[in-house]
């Protein structure tokens, strides 16, 4: 194994390529030698967090940005995509305590306490975040485009994955 630095334009994208010394060859049932040459492999890892997922997926106004992401990822690099999306577990538990939070608040103010607290428009964005609508984006990019999903909690979890899913890929032509 070699690796090369490749520049995919900031889209945290990992493609493979094999380094072929034989063929497979039907007939016999075994590998032939052949002069080395390098092709490039179907699948690539795609690593994205929650954030920018939620963004694309909800947020977006148009709702066009995720299916745009995609088609542009598969026009780069043409071939079948893992999608590594990190933190979207702990995004909804975060926007469940701001709603929490906001419920509280308000329930508060009504009832003569003190006023709403001062909360970040961060607070105020996750709160109004519909979990139903984000897990729909997920089923569509499995569904509609083909990808699979891994969901992750950390970044080392990630890079875990990523390794797990290098080494599946490697052995597929021998499977």
């Amino acid at each position: 194994m070699d690796t090369r630095e490749w520049k995919s334009v900031d889209m945290n994208i990992i493609k493979f390529a094999r380094k072929v010394t034989a063929e497979w060859d039907e007939e016999g049932s075994l590998f032939r030698p052949c002069e080395e040459y390098r092709r490039d492999e179907e699948w690539i890892i795609h690593w994205m967090n929650a954030e920018t997922f939620v963004d694309l997926a909800y947020y977006d106004l148009t709702g066009l940005q995720l299916d745009f992401h995609f088609e542009n990822i598969k026009m780069m690099v043409p071939g079948k995509v893992f999608l590594v999306l990190e933190g979207l577990a702990a995004l909804f538990n975060r926007a469940k305590n701001a709603r929490n939070r906001v419920h509280q608040s308000a329930v508060s103010s009504h009832m003569g306490g003190p006023g709403p607290a001062r909360s970040s428009q961060h607070d105020n964005r996750l709160a109004d975040l519909d979990v139903e609508k984000v897990e729909m984006a997920l089923i569509k990019l499995q569904l509609q485009h083909e990808i699979r999903i891994v969901q992750t909690t950390s970044t080392a979890d990630s890079a875990e994955w990523v390794s797990i899913l290098a080494a599946d890929i490697a052995t597929i032509p021998y499977r």
